[in-house]
């Protein structure tokens, strides 16, 4: 891990979606650092010509930033569907792979049909 790549990644994503705007594309990243996680998604949100979804998998609390407690997806230009389909597994996965009685998820739109 290194510091500042949740912010490089909102800027690399950016980068291509300008360069090549009917792409789809996908973006993993960690959940950890929920502030610098909130302002990569808040900076794509405006800077994004084209759809997107930020789906979010939480399996534990967010409140320490040293531990992975998650993961998720930003998808551009998402498929037909996607996030129908996603607010249906996206619970489950979280109500099955909580620990300590924890779980959550997010099935966000960003971008330009946010």
């Amino acid at each position: 891990e290194v510091p500042g790549e949740i912010e490089r990644l909102g800027i690399h994503l950016a980068r291509a979606v300008a360069k090549w705007p009917t792409g789809l594309f996908l973006a993993w990243y960690p959940i950890k650092d929920a502030a610098a996680l909130e302002r990569m998604v808040r900076d794509l949100d405006a800077a994004l010509p084209r759809p997107a979804l930020r789906l979010d998998l939480l399996i534990d609390r967010p409140d320490d930033p040293t531990r992975l407690t998650g993961s998720g997806l930003i998808v551009v230009n998402p498929p037909w569907r996607l996030a129908e389909e996603a607010a249906t597994f996206l619970p489950a996965l979280a109500e099955r792979l909580a620990r300590h009685e924890f779980g959550g998820f997010r099935c966000d739109p960003i971008g330009a049909a946010a």
